[in-house]
């Protein structure tokens, strides 16, 4: 949490700013207003939106489980992933999208409600402060309570043709992007075109740290550059921030906190220290964004028909350490033989 009131580094969200101003002047048609925001996790998905809420008015709410014991930061929007989720009980698509569209229309009810009540006449409420009064003790969770509680009320026609300059983000480690919006082959309406779509966000920042970079020449011994201490400094914002902000345990701890959030299979240790070449074909697309969800693959781009994506694992010596223990304790546990990896690479000829 430290981590998260720590000062904004770079320009992550400037670059997301313009180009949701962009998104919002260019509106042609369905799904032309929403947008992916798609990249591993700790690269700061959640924390860029944050910064942009400071200049362009922003309900945020995370549909994601909040984890044991709080363990992801924020928290889940509790009241809306329940409303939202339990749709899921119903067959019927225009049902569902009813459900959706009288929320929409509670939520934006309320949020009209609060803003007059505690501002009244301004001519204008800064996003920043917004922001800041969602923050406030229980102010958000309260106003979306508020919005699920008032949807019966609202049970009417709403015309989806309403215009209005609303953009929606939609921020997820996962690259099976064709949750988010269909692929041009499997839109449900024939209005939707497949110029409309926006493609998927994925330019986060990296290699971030404010007072590390650049490194200078004979500044550090070849000790230090061992060190979890000097590895912490690069790659996503997730490892600096969790060393920088953290206790003495946490430090002591980011190699195995490395170890333990990104490789749960030798696929994708092996990935991580050789770098595999994956093919343009669909089980091959299938492994890659398995990588990017669970085990810290970088989504590089995904193009606007969203039917496949590039990624890679740029240098990050923390993520190079903890898949070189992972292997050398696969080598002990097989007695230092060769073979189980050669049978790894095997097995993945069939996918890359």
């Amino acid at each position: 949490m430290e981590a998260w009131k720590a000062g904004y580094v770079g320009y992550g969200a400037l670059r997301l700013i313009k180009t949701v101003k962009d998104i919002a002047s260019n509106i042609n048609g369905p799904y032309s207003n929403t947008m992916p925001i798609i990249q591993s996790s700790g690269t700061g998905k959640s924390r860029m939106v944050d910064e942009m809420a400071k200049s362009i008015f922003t309900l945020p709410f995370k549909l994601a489980p909040t984890g044991v014991d709080g363990a992801t930061y924020p928290a889940s929007d509790a009241a809306i992933r329940e409303y939202l989720c339990h749709a899921n009980k119903y067959t019927e698509r225009d049902f569902v999208i009813a459900r959706y569209l009288v929320f929409f229309a509670s939520l934006l009810s309320v949020v009209a409600e609060e803003v007059n009540h505690i501002w009244g006449d301004s001519p204008r409420v800064l996003p920043s402060e917004w922001r800041a009064h969602l923050e406030t003790d229980d102010k958000r969770a309260s106003l979306y309570r508020r919005a699920v509680e008032g949807v019966p009320a609202i049970w009417q026609e709403v015309d989806e043709r309403a215009p209005a300059k609303i953009t929606g983000l939609f921020l997820s480690t996962t690259s099976f992007v064709a949750k988010y919006a269909p692929t041009y082959e499997n839109m449900p309406s024939d209005r939707a075109q497949a110029e409309a779509l926006q493609p998927p966000y994925t330019e986060l920042p990296f290699d971030c740290h404010p007072n590390f970079f650049p490194v200078r020449g004979n500044q550090y011994t070849v000790d230090a550059l061992s060190t979890p201490k000097f590895q912490a400094n690069f790659g996503r914002p997730l490892f600096w921030t969790r060393y920088r902000y953290g206790n003495r345990t946490i430090k002591e701890g980011i190699v195995h906190f490395a170890r333990e959030s990104c490789f749960a299979t030798e696929l994708a240790v092996l990935d991580m220290r050789i770098m595999l070449d994956f093919g343009p074909h669909r089980d091959a697309n299938t492994v890659q964004q398995c990588l990017i969800e669970s085990h810290m693959r970088i989504a590089v781009s995904v193009p606007a028909h969203r039917e496949y994506s590039y990624s890679a694992y740029p240098s990050e010596p923390l993520l190079a350490e903890a898949a070189a223990r992972i292997m050398a304790t696969i080598r002990e546990e097989q007695n230092d033989d060769d073979d189980n990896i050669a049978r790894t690479l095997q097995n993945t000829r069939r996918v890359v």
